[in-house]
């Protein structure tokens, strides 16, 4: 079971930003696991702890929704 997921951002110039963390179950669809809103910079590692699910989760997607610039991931764990 999926519980955890770190995000290593790659951006430049840092600022403002919110991202969404989607989860799909065996249902097909997408659903907000987390929402983060704030201050990035480039390297920093944002830490998301997801929902305990009653359904075994088969997908993640992040989702930039604002940024002043390019946002791109160094890296995604998830465990």
């Amino acid at each position: 079971m999926l519980t955890r997921t770190q995000l290593v951002a790659a951006q430049s110039p840092s600022g403002p930003t919110t991202h969404v963390v989607l989860g799909k179950f065996a249902d097909g669809r997408w659903h907000t696991l987390a929402s983060l809103r704030g201050t990035t910079r480039d390297g920093q590692v944002l830490d998301v702890r997801l929902p305990r699910a009653s359904k075994p989760l088969r997908l993640v997607r992040v989702v930039t929704r604002r940024s002043p610039s390019w946002v791109a991931w160094k890296e995604i764990r998830v465990t």
